[in-house]
């Protein structure tokens, strides 16, 4: 009888299975343990779709987002070689490669690790991808740069052994943006930038309990102050309750949101200050941002008088040689120069002087780099899909990008910025239930009597102030037409929004029962 996830960690663990992958290494795919395959997402390993044919994605973590040329290239190099010229940028900043062999793998973590990249923690039981601002550190409206905490928790996470068996995974951010571009509301638990009312002391707000998948909720705000010297330790108290307190019976309930939802914050917060051996100081009252969905993306002035450049890529697909062409871009042109790696999968170009500002543009249009943006492949996300995803019930990426271009067709002077998240199933990967419009995958019988892919849409979706998950229409719509609902629903948007007011706030308005009813009739 095979063992559980719990069993595996417990007597394998996530951590050790490294010697395991070494050795099938040498061997082939035959030599490899499936009923160890799972630990192999503790090196950020997953097996592609389909189990059999031995092929493996591998997620390389980009704290906060932050990549050099010296690693892009590398990053480059690697996809050029091992997985199709193909790498993928994630929700979490983070990039992906696929079609990777059991025999390749030590060899990748070594070049990476060459150049300082890890892909310890990119998946599994255990603190994921540690996400931030984009652009920390560049911009008058953050309230500090939140960088050296960041830096701090994930050294102290990744590949340590005491927090190596987490019940489930766990995903957290640490920004100081004033924007909340790292999505706080949807992370397990989150340090957001603020500034004490009284004293003016930087420190952080605490948020715990967020997470998407089927069942999603937003984090709860803890009514406490974190000094920012505090900040590691406090975190290390959070994760330590969770790791000893979480459910571990129920894999769909091993979550931290739902031992938040058990025990409330009060409760919660007392453990956490119990493992720190003193209270924290009480405060409450906080605002939350007006903006639903941000990345920096465009061309950004920054404090230091220089200039973010953002390259788009639907759906986060970037096809070589492209990331090398944006290496030699920031080797030619930038005054300290690296790139960003965005949540919307898109990447930033920071540090570009002004007087190299419109020759690197125009070479970047020139290298066919997508620097202008629209309102659709601004903030339009995808998952990875039937392509190499084991869950997912249709292909999200290649529709993505047809979609976007259909809607950049229809609507070329539409303003707006819209989140839409294409997702291949309910697991929420793309973030749909947070979108303005997400669209999630399904089966349709067509008129023909024919089972087809298709797509069940959600409206209205936001984080920040007041935030809330996407409410669905009722049906589902075929997936080689649905470009025709989405461009009635837009169309119905631009004809009845009032003045500024941003979609979600007009879904709000209106109800998605009379949106159907009245755009989609």
């Amino acid at each position: 009888m095979s063992r559980t996830i719990e069993e595996l960690k417990t007597e394998v663990g996530g951590l050790e299975v490294w010697s395991h992958i070494e050795e099938a290494s040498k061997i082939g795919f035959e030599a490899v343990d499936q009923e160890l395959v799972p630990l192999f997402k503790w090196y950020g390993i997953y097996a592609q779709k389909p189990n059999s044919d031995g092929y493996f994605m591998m997620r390389i973590k980009v704290p906060g987002g932050k990549l050099n040329s010296v690693q892009l290239i590398k990053v480059n190099d690697l996809a050029e070689k091992y997985a199709k010229g193909v790498a993928d940028i994630t929700t979490r900043q983070a990039v992906q490669l696929h079609w990777l062999t059991i025999q390749d793998i030590p060899t990748i973590l070594e070049e990476l690790k060459s150049v300082g990249l890890d892909t310890a923690g990119g998946c599994g039981d255990i603190m994921r991808n540690v996400t931030g601002c984009t652009l920390a550190g560049l911009t008058e409206e953050e309230h500090f740069d939140a960088s050296k905490e960041l830096k701090e928790i994930d050294s102290f996470f990744t590949r340590n052994p005491d927090f190596a068996n987490l019940p489930r995974k766990y995903k957290m951010s640490v920004t100081g943006c004033s924007t909340w571009c790292s999505q706080p509301d949807i992370n397990c638990i989150s340090l957001v930038g603020i500034k004490h009312p009284k004293t003016g002391e930087e420190g952080y707000r605490l948020k715990i309990g967020g997470g998407l998948s089927t069942k999603p909720m937003m984090s709860k705000s803890f009514p406490v102050f974190v000094p920012r010297n505090k900040a590691k330790e406090v975190t290390v108290a959070a994760s330590t309750v969770y790791r000893d307190h979480g459910f571990r019976d129920k894999r769909h309930k091993a979550r931290i949101k739902f031992l938040i939802d058990d025990w409330g914050v009060e409760k919660f917060l007392k453990q956490i200050e119990q493992v720190l051996d003193y209270q924290l100081e009480r405060l409450e009252n906080f605002i939350d941002p007006e903006i639903p969905h941000h990345d920096h993306l465009g061309v950004t002035k920054l404090k230091n008088g220089h200039y973010a450049v953002g390259v788009s890529f639907v759906s986060g697909r970037t096809h070589c040689p492209e990331l090398k062409q944006i290496a030699e871009l920031v080797d030619k042109y930038c005054q300290q120069g690296e790139v960003r790696t965005t949540n919307k999968q898109n990447l930033i170009i920071i540090n570009v002087p002004e007087a190299k500002l419109e020759a690197l543009l125009q070479e970047a249009r020139d290298l066919g780099l997508k620097v202008e943006h629209s309102a659709f492949t601004k903030l339009g996300v995808a998952c990875t899909g039937t392509e190499f995803c084991n869950l997912a019930i249709v292909e999200t990426k290649t529709r993505a990008k047809a979609l976007f271009d259909k809607l950049d067709a229809k609507f070329p002077g539409f303003q707006q910025e819209l989140m839409v998240s294409v997702t291949g199933c309910p697991n929420n990967c793309a973030q749909y239930s947070i979108a303005d419009i997400g669209l999630v995958g399904a089966k349709f019988k067509n008129d023909a009597g024919e089972m087809v892919d298709a797509f069940r849409i959600f409206l209205g979706g936001r984080l920040g102030k007041d935030a809330q998950f996407a409410k669905p229409l009722d049906g589902r719509f075929e997936h080689s037409k649905i470009e025709e609902p989405l461009s009635k629903l837009i169309q119905y948007y631009i004809e009845n929004k009032e003045d500024q007011e941003v979609f979600s706030r007009f879904v709000d308005r209106l109800g998605v029962e009379k949106i159907q009813a009245e755009a989609l009739c």
